[in-house]
């Protein structure tokens, strides 16, 4: 029994983490979604070195990609206590190593953005405040390990851009943010190229960049110049088509993600086909609808397959199909489910019952695409007169402030946007709300800070339309900005 007692004890001592050249190069394949790859080299250090933690926290990697990327809510089940046990293991590990406390924080970081994808929130707060607890003391024991910064300044970037009616509850609960903090943090982790996740930060910065900052070109840079490669990384590939077709690089988008490598070495990713979908109804692609199928073929969760069956309505209804458009819109109540702001829209115009205006719809998707020669062809070819309802007088200023916002013609832009919230602010859609962000940016570029101040705050007062969460977290990231 002694010797058991002594042998186990030693055991757990040896518990190590050595980041070494295998399971870095494990890691390199799990970050590109060669999952099977990463595993069989994580199954070989196990077998050379059991003690290894490194293998363990990789192995949460996997399971959190799988889940992810896959969408099931049935896997989500299946892995979610295999990262409280690993958690657990890392917890036997060397406290003297840096990878202690971080690698702790990175698996509850993952079981939180798990938890927010399946509704499970009060979980996801328990798991971002204790991984913000330990990145902050891992900070101040190791100041000096950049990869802390990568976490640390994402989950700094969120929480502080969070809208204001969620920041006392934040406040309650013990965690607050600093978006500038969490943005600095993220481009020191960027910028030093002498660490293991620095590809890894890049992805998040951009991100961060574009749906935070609201700076596409600038998220685009940052990918550029970190040389993703959408041909060798599956990864890469959404990355590039994600920044690319949300931002101003829909054509580069697009051809990322049909050049993304296949196979059975990767995992699967349906979103991909999701935003190929987008992009090229953006585009006004005759084939478009077929990568929405594609998705909804091989999608195993409940987001955006409402958008889905939205979007191709949207694709119909512009092509005068009218039959299809009523059948592909009533299945937005029959599937999926609506949390992401996309299937939320849909959900709404299949409430509202009103199909919309082909020309503005059609007007809106080139501008969403960034392809404005020929967006401003179609609205050019109506006046305000040629709309009936107030919701199509309000949309035909938006789409033209949008249009004009986007070829840089600020001053006209910017009696768009005027005339849209006057108009818009008794409709129930986002053009009013948008405006007023997209106002405040504008005044903020010309440093105008008074005005910029006077519209982010326009943009907070106004509520009950789509997409409001995702407009108020920029406007607050805005107002943090200009509070610094």
């Amino acid at each position: 029994m002694l010797l058991l007692f002594c042998f186990f004890g030693i055991h757990l001592q040896g518990q190590i983490f050595d980041f070494n050249d295998r399971c870095n190069d494990a890691y390199q394949n799990i970050i590109k979604l060669k999952l099977k790859e990463g595993k069989n080299l994580l199954s070989a250090e196990q077998t050379i070195q059991p003690n290894n933690l490194i293998v363990t926290f990789l192995l949460s990697y996997v399971d959190f990609l799988e889940v992810y990327t896959s969408g099931s809510v049935h896997l989500y089940e299946h892995k979610k206590k295999g990262l409280e046990k690993r958690i657990a293991q890392l917890k036997t590990g060397d406290k003297q190593s840096p990878y202690y406390l971080f690698t702790q924080a990175e698996t509850h970081t993952q079981s939180a953005v798990l938890h927010i994808k399946f509704g499970e929130y009060i979980s996801a707060i328990f798991d971002v405040k204790k991984a913000v607890k330990k990145l902050k003391a891992n900070q101040e024991i190791f100041p000096d390990f950049v990869p802390n910064k990568k976490s640390l300044g994402m989950l700094y970037t969120i929480l502080g851009s969070m809208p204001q009616q969620y920041q006392g509850t934040l406040k309650f609960l013990g965690l607050s943010g600093d978006l500038n903090k969490g943005l600095n943090m993220l481009k020191e982790a960027v910028n030093n190229q002498n660490h293991l996740f620095q590809h890894e930060a890049a992805t998040v910065y951009a991100f961060m960049l574009l749906h935070i900052q609201n700076d596409p070109d600038e998220a685009w840079s940052v990918l550029v110049s970190n040389g993703f490669d959408a041909k060798q990384n599956l990864m890469d590939a959404y990355s590039l088509g994600h920044i690319g077709i949300y931002g101003n690089y829909c054509d580069k988008g697009i051809e990322a993600l049909l050049s993304r490598p296949k196979g059975s070495e990767y995992s699967s990713f349906p979103l991909a086909d999701f935003l190929l979908g987008l992009g090229k109804t953006y585009r006004q692609d005759a084939d478009a609808n077929t990568y929405f199928r594609a998705f909804l073929d091989q999608n195993e969760g409940e987001d955006y397959v409402k958008s889905s069956w939205h979007k191709m309505a949207w694709n119909k209804i512009i092509e005068g199909d009218k039959t299809n458009y009523t059948g592909y819109l009533n299945k937005v109540s029959q599937v999926g489910r609506a949390v992401t702001d996309t299937d939320k829209q849909a959900e709404k115009e299949l409430g509202i019952g009103v199909a919309p205006n082909p020309v503005l719809l059609k007007a809106r998707l080139l501008t969403d695409g960034n392809y404005l020669t020929r967006a401003l062809e179609v609205i050019s070819s109506q006046t305000v007169n040629s709309f009936k309802d107030k919701y199509d007088k309000t949309e035909y200023f938006y789409r033209k402030a949008r249009i004009l916002d986007k070829a840089k013609q600020f001053d006209k832009a910017i009696q768009y946007y005027q005339i849209t919230i006057a108009n818009g602010r008794s409709v129930p859609y986002y053009y009013a709300a948008n405006s007023a962000y997209l106002l405040g940016f504008l005044f903020e570029q010309q440093e105008n800070f008074t005005e910029a101040i006077k519209n982010y705050n326009l943009c907070l007062s106004l509520d009950g339309y789509e997409y409001e969460n995702s407009i108020h977290q920029k406007a607050v990231a805005a107002l943090n900005r200009l509070n610094e």
